[in-house]
């Protein structure tokens, strides 16, 4: 498999001869995830990054404080 170097990348993010424009690229829109260890790390990225796409989430992690912190980071569509 060869690897996306230089300016390869820009290609990944074409649709039927457009670029997409970051406002429009939601795959995650109005879909549920539910996302283990969401208090640090790529838990918690994972979780901004799908609530700022309009996704739906479940949060569980083990320390309720930092749930709660990643919760109020991500809005309104969380449930801890």
């Amino acid at each position: 498999m060869k690897s996306l170097q230089g300016g390869q990348c820009h290609r990944i993010f074409r649709y039927h001869g457009r670029d997409l424009q970051r406002a429009e690229f939601r795959l995650f829109e109005k879909k549920v995830f539910w996302i283990t260890g969401a208090s640090s790390g790529i838990g918690e990225a994972l979780a901004v990054e799908f609530s700022r796409q309009g996704a739906f989430l479940v949060l569980s992690e083990r320390r309720e404080s930092e749930l709660e912190r990643v919760s109020e980071r991500c809005g309104g569509n969380t449930m801890v």
